[in-house]
């Protein structure tokens, strides 16, 4: 009895080692993105041209180091996960608003959707080891 269940064991260990693997491949970033379809055809988009574009857009805020952005879901309704890593003096306020009003109303106004649910996560750069020298 001991030996079954230490093959049920296992088994059961294998499986789920399997299936953790499995998980770690897989994308949920989307590949095209559709900007138009009717009964003549699609007119689509490579997501990574949208991501770029915000990407770079939201790289050139004042006080953002780096911005890394996702495109999720459907490409018929995709939403977006922007991940910032800001420089330790950023208004993170100003870059909030700023990315809110300006960068998702724009990649809203591209792909011609009204709204594109989205998560921003922030984070704050640590500080220099060395203090910056000035010329004084």
């Amino acid at each position: 009895m001991g030996a079954l269940r230490d093959r049920r064991g296992g088994f059961l260990a294998g499986f789920l080692a399997l299936r953790w693997l499995l998980v770690q491949g897989t994308n949920d970033t989307v590949g095209r993105l559709v900007l138009e379809h009717g009964p003549e055809g699609r007119v689509e988009m490579s997501e990574s041209v949208a991501r770029g574009a915000l990407e770079q857009e939201v790289a050139d805020y004042p006080g953002v180091r780096r911005a890394r952005a996702r495109l999720t879901e459907s490409g018929e309704a995709p939403h977006l996960r922007l991940a910032l890593l800001l420089e330790e003096d950023a208004d993170v306020t100003r870059v909030w608003e700023r990315v809110r009003s300006e960068a998702v109303a724009n990649l809203g106004e591209a792909l011609d959707l009204e709204r594109i649910p989205t998560v921003i996560r922030m984070s704050v750069a640590a500080p220099a080891r060395t203090p910056r020298r000035s010329l004084a």
